[in-house]
C-alpha cells in the first residue's frame, strides 16, 4: 500500500550509511517535505484501504476501532502542546518577578504544585474546608462521641463546596444568560449528570461497623436519586418565595452562602426540573444526615483530586492552565506563539468562522419550510450578532494590562502551601464565574468551562481557546481541506445551539430549515432533554457536516479546492476521510448527498 505520493530521497542515503530498517521506518514517519505529507501519512496509517468505503466506511476510514483509538489525532496533538508548556514553565519558573505580576502568581502555584508532587503525605483539603462554621467532618469526631448531625444543613454545606467550583453534585447551579432576556444573567438550577460514590470510609478513620452503616445509607440515597424515572421535566421560572410556598424547597440560604450576599424573596431563577428538586429535598431530609455529610465529603475530595492529578511531569502545567487561564494565555502568546504566529491564528480562525456562518445564513434566508418571517428574522438577528474570539482574550485591550488587572485581587501569601494556594485559586475562579450575576451581559472574556473545547459564551460569542488550535485539529498551514476538521465541527455545532429557542418543535423546525437534503427526515428534536438518542444524534450530525461541507465546497468560499499534488485521493475523499478520523463519527457521513458520488458507490451498496 502506497504511504505517500512522493518519497524523501535522502532517506536512501541514510540507508546506504548503514541505518537499520527499523530506524529508517521511524525516519519515514517523522520527516516530510511539508505538513500535507505528514497529515497524509497519518490518514493512510489509520485507514484500512482493503475495506469497501461504500459498505463499511467506518473500517475504511478509521481502521479497526482499537487502532483508530491509539492512532487518533487528539492524543499526540495535546501531548505536544503539554510538552511546549512544560518546557516554557520550566524555563521561567526560577526567575524573579515583579510583586503582583501574573508570572509571580502563576509560578507560586506551579512551584507549589511541583513541591507537593514530591511529598509522600499530601495535605488534606478537609483540614481547611469544613461543612459549616464550627462543624467538623464526621470522621474527625472524637472516639466515644456522636457527630452533631442536628447542626448539619446539607444546602449550607453544598453551598460552601460550590464556592470551590463543585457544581455537579446533588444539584447543578450556574449563572447563565437569561433565555428570555439575553441582556441579563440568571441563576439556573439543573439535575446533575450523575451521582456515584466509592467506598473508602475505612481509609479516613471510621470504624468497620460505622463505615458499613454509612455506606449502606449512602448507597440507598444514591440509588434513589439515580433510579428516578425520566418523565418530562417540569421546567419553571420561579421566585424564591414561589419555590418555597408552592414546592416546599428553600434555596435562600444556599444562594446566600454561594454568593456571600442576601437574596430577596422576589429573586427569580430558572429551574430545569422542579420535580427532581422536590424529590431531592425529600430524600435528603429523610436520610441519615451523617451519611449525607459523608457523601458530600467524598464528592468534594473526588472533585479536588480529579482537578489536581499531580502525578506526571505535565500535570502541574495542565492544572495551572485550568486554574489561571488568562495568565496562561498570556504566557502562550508571549513565549510559545509569538506575534507573527498569533496574527496567523487570529486570521485563520476568523476566516474559518466566517465561512461556516455562510451556509447557516443562506439556509435561513431560503426558508425551505416557509416558517413565519418573524422567526427567520429572529434567527438571522441572532446569527448576525454572533462574534468570534480567538484565544479568549480581549480584542481591544492590551493583554498584559488585562491579565494583571484580572488577578489583582488574588492574594497568595509567601508561606501558603499547595493545598491553600489551590483552594484560593478555585474560589477565585468560581467567584469570577458567578460574579456575572447582576451585571449586564458583555463580550468581556470570562473563564471557560473547558479550555480544550470551543465554547459558546453568553449565547453571542464563539470562543476558540488557544489550546484547541493545535495541529492537525486546527490547521494554519497545508491544504485548505484539512482546515475543516474538529474545530470546524465544534464551531458549527455551537452555531446551531446559539439559534435554539423555544420548544422541541421549534428546534426541529430550525434543523430542518437548514437541511436542504432532508437528512434529518421525520425525526424530532428530543423533548426537554439535554441529550439525544444515538439514532437521532447521527441524523443531526449529518446536517451539521453537510453545512460544513457546503461552507468549504461552495463556489466563492475563499478556500482552495484544487486537486492536491501530494496524493491521488480527491479533495472530496480527503474531506470525508479527515472528518471521520478527527471526529470519529464516520457513521453519519455515508448518507451525505455527495458521499456515493465521491467513492463511486452503486445504488445497491
Amino acid at each position: 500500500m502506497e504511504r505517500r505520493s512522493r518519497t524523501i530521497s535522502w532517506l536512501g542515503c541514510l540507508f546506504l550509511l548503514g541505518i537499520s530498517a527499523e530506524t529508517e521506518k521511524r525516519q519515514n514517519r517523522a520527516l516530510f517535505f511539508n505538513q500535507n505529507e505528514q497529515i497524509m501519512d497519518h490518514i493512510l496509517r489509520i485507514m484500512d484501504e482493503t475495506a469497501n468505503p461504500c459498505t463499511n466506511f467506518k473500517e475504511y476510514s478509521t481502521g479497526r476501532t482499537y487502532l483508530a483509538y491509539f492512532n487518533n489525532y487528539s492524543v499526540p496533538a495535546f501531548d505536544n502542546l503539554n510538552r511546549k508548556f512544560y518546557a516554557v514553565f520550566e524555563q521561567l519558573k526560577n526567575r524573579a518577578y515583579e510583586s503582583g505580576s501574573p508570572e509571580e502568581k502563576v509560578f507560586k502555584l506551579y512551584n507549589a504544585c511541583q513541591a507537593d508532587q514530591k511529598k509522600e503525605k499530601k495535605n488534606s483539603y478537609l483540614e481547611v474546608v469544613q461543612p459549616d462554621i464550627n462543624l467538623s467532618w464526621p470522621q474527625n469526631t472524637p472516639q466515644g462521641s456522636q457527630w452533631p448531625k442536628e447542626r448539619f444543613q446539607w444546602l449550607v454545606t453544598l453551598g460552601r463546596l460550590r464556592r470551590f467550583g463543585m457544581d455537579d453534585d446533588l444539584l447543578k447551579m450556574s449563572v447563565q444568560v437569561d433565555s428570555e432576556d439575553h441582556s441579563n444573567y440568571t441563576v439556573v438550577i439543573k439535575k446533575p449528570r450523575y451521582l456515584h460514590y466509592e467506598d473508602w470510609l475505612h481509609e479516613v478513620g471510621f470504624t468497620k461497623s460505622k463505615a458499613t452503616f454509612l455506606n449502606e445509607e449512602i448507597r440507598k440515597l444514591r440509588d434513589n436519586l439515580n433510579n428516578e424515572n425520566d418523565d418530562k421535566p417540569l421546567k419553571k421560572r420561579l421566585t424564591l418565595l414561589e419555590l418555597e410556598s408552592q414546592h416546599g424547597v428553600s434555596l435562600n440560604k444556599y444562594l446566600e452562602v454561594v454568593f456571600d450576599r442576601k437574596f430577596p424573596p422576589s429573586f427569580k431563577l430558572q429551574i430545569d426540573d422542579v420535580n427532581y428538586l422536590v424529590r431531592l429535598n425529600q430524600l435528603i431530609s429523610s436520610s441519615d444526615q451523617e451519611a449525607v455529610a459523608v457523601l458530600l465529603m467524598e464528592r468534594f475530595i473526588d472533585f479536588m483530586t480529579l482537578s489536581d492529578r499531580l502525578d506526571a511531569p505535565y500535570d502541574c502545567g495542565i492544572m495551572v492552565r485550568d486554574r489561571m487561564e488568562f495568565a496562561s494565555n498570556l504566557i502562550f502568546e508571549e513565549h510559545i506563539l509569538g506575534e507573527k504566529k498569533l496574527g496567523e491564528y487570529q486570521f485563520q480562525a476568523t476566516k474559518l468562522f466566517e465561512a461556516l456562518l455562510k451556509p447557516f445564513r443562506s439556509g435561513l434566508e431560503r426558508n425551505r419550510l416557509n416558517l413565519p418571517t418573524s422567526q427567520i428574522s429572529d434567527h438571522l438577528k441572532t446569527l448576525n450578532g454572533i462574534t468570534v474570539n480567538v484565544g479568549n482574550m480581549p480584542k481591544n485591550e492590551d493583554h498584559r494590562r488585562f491579565v494583571t488587572s484580572y488577578y489583582e485581587d488574588l492574594d497568595l501569601e509567601i508561606d501558603d502551601d499547595f493545598a491553600i494556594i489551590y483552594l484560593k485559586m478555585s474560589v477565585f475562579k468560581t467567584s469570577r464565574e458567578l460574579g456575572k450575576l447582576g451585571k449586564p451581559v458583555s463580550n468581556d472574556p470570562s473563564p471557560l468551562r473547558s479550555i480544550q473545547l470551543v465554547n459558546l459564551v453568553n449565547l453571542n460569542t464563539i470562543v476558540i481557546p488557544y489550546y484547541v488550535l493545535v495541529e492537525p485539529l486546527f490547521m494554519t498551514r497545508g491544504h485548505d481541506v484539512f482546515k475543516f476538521s474538529r474545530v470546524a465541527y465544534e464551531i458549527s455545532f455551537l452555531l446551531m445551539n446559539a439559534l435554539y429557542s423555544g420548544n422541541s418543535q421549534a428546534k426541529t423546525n430550525l434543523i430542518k430549515t437548514l437541511d436542504d437534503y432532508d437528512l434529518f427526515g421525520n425525526t424530532q428534536f428530543p423533548f426537554d432533554k439535554d441529550y439525544m438518542e444515538w439514532n437521532v444524534a447521527l441524523k443531526y450530525y449529518r446536517v451539521i457536516f453537510n453545512l460544513i461541507h457546503e461552507a468549504y465546497f461552495l463556489p466563492g468560499s475563499g478556500f482552495d479546492q484544487s486537486q492536491p499534488n501530494f496524493t491521488d485521493k480527491s479533495v472530496e475523499q480527503l474531506f470525508f476521510l479527515f472528518s471521520a478520523q478527527t471526529n470519529f463519527v464516520s457513521e453519519c457521513l455515508t448518507l451525505m448527498p455527495t458521499f456515493a458520488e465521491t467513492f463511486n458507490c452503486s445504488s445497491s451498496s
